[in-house]
């Protein structure tokens, strides 16, 4: 391509391959000294050709970016930030995951706050509270057991603290003989990658406006911790039965969020602004406002419930296998499975596809969900999420 066509033409911007660039120096060295003139790797011409190169390639890459960093459809990184801060929302920032742990040891012994808790896998937790092992369980042989319950908050926001097997200290401490994991209160979530935070921007800005299903579902994606939103109407004269926890009667809709935890009133207020006046709600959760007035108004909606499962594989691998290979086992299932959307079913026999991806594995002997080996089906205001996984392997 000629080199007046590189750069920004009629057609877009045009960036030019390495050797296109290097092709172009040749051509203009033979035109200053002579077809004669040697440029290949091992003159000093040559090599001083191909150090700008490198230099004008990496140049045209960033006038690039910089071109398409104008409209939210192709920046990216911080260029994409400041884009789409025009319709008013923000990168959802990443989340640090807390569960609560049950700690036994010592009656009367106080465990500080900030005490640093682990997971086999690693993951570091620090205990969000002052606590004392004071409730008694009962008798094992012949010894009383006492413990407590206490939260704790992952040092590092992100998935990455999204783990149930948390059964240990960083620091030994002879007053606390066990650590076992309760449950999860607050799961973990990345940073917002740009494909994302850019279809959420397209959502914000298909529903520019009020009192629409659109509009409503725009003002709520707007909302830094809100993931996905679902609206659900029913036109007909009968009720509809969406799961054991909401009911949408005749006439009404009803709103499900799948969202972090703490953002009922910005929930509330986002719905009550371009609601569609006139039409009653269902929901499970219910927010009380004011309006400029002082008028009292209540607002109900529903949050996703997460449906966890419980995953036990085992199976037989060869020399292939490679040393990571369970926690690649692992990160498959996991990619699958938490990005199931709300009301998608988890398809039992789609797990074999992530485990054999691995190379090395050759034969799953034991595959269960929850101890099944069903396809798990949610609710449409429920998403399956990953509890814990659990990989066996033999050789063979």
């Amino acid at each position: 391509m000629n080199i007046a066509d590189w750069g920004v033409t009629e057609k877009g911007f045009y960036c030019p391959t390495y050797d296109e660039v290097l092709a172009g120096k040749i051509n203009s060295a033979k035109e200053l000294f002579g077809e004669n003139i040697c440029t290949d790797n091992n003159t000093v011409l040559g090599k001083f050709i191909r150090l700008e190169t490198e230099y004008d390639v990496k140049l045209l890459e960033e006038m690039e970016k910089i071109y398409y960093s104008i409209s939210p459809a192709t920046a990216t990184g911080v260029s994409l930030d400041r884009d789409v801060s025009f319709a008013r929302i923000t990168r959802n920032t990443a989340v640090a995951a807390v569960h609560k742990i049950r700690v036994y040891g010592t009656v009367n012994h106080v465990l500080k706050k900030g005490t640093l808790v682990k997971s086999s896998s690693g993951a570091v937790f620090y205990t969000t509270a002052d606590c004392v092992i004071s409730e008694y369980e009962g008798l094992e042989n012949d010894i009383e057991r006492y413990y407590t319950d206490v939260n704790v908050k992952a040092v590092e926001a992100g998935t990455s603290g999204n783990a149930h097997d948390i059964n240990a200290l960083v620091n030994v401490d002879n007053d606390v003989t066990i650590i076992e994991y309760v449950k999860t209160l607050t799961a973990g979530a990345n940073t917002e990658s740009d494909v994302e935070l850019r279809q959420r921007y397209n959502n914000v800005v298909d529903g520019m406006g009020t009192n629409t299903k659109s509009a409503l579902i725009s003002s709520l994606m707007k909302i830094n911790g809100v993931h996905r939103v679902v609206i659900c109407d029913n036109p007909t004269d009968d009720n509809i039965e969406i799961s054991d926890y909401l009911t949408i009667e005749s006439g009404k809709y009803a709103i499900i969020i799948y969202a972090n935890s703490g953002l009922d009133t910005e929930i509330a207020e986002a719905i009550f602004m371009h609601k569609p006046f006139g039409v009653k709600q269902n929901g499970s959760t219910t927010v009380t406002l004011k309006d400029e007035s002082g008028e009292t108004h209540t607002v109900v909606f529903s949050y996703v419930r997460e449906s966890l499962q419980d995953i036990e594989i085992t199976c037989k691998v060869s020399s292939e296998f490679p040393h990571d290979g369970v926690e690649n086992i692992k990160a498959n299932i996991y990619e699958y499975i938490n990005n199931l959307d709300i009301g998608e079913p988890l398809i039992y026999s789609k797990l074999y596809r992530q485990i054999y991806a691995v190379p090395g594995t050759s034969e799953i002997t034991s595959l269960t969900v929850n101890g099944g080996t069903d396809s798990v089906y949610s609710a449409k205001d429920e998403i399956i999420r990953v509890n814990n996984i659990t990989v066996s392997t033999t050789e063979g």
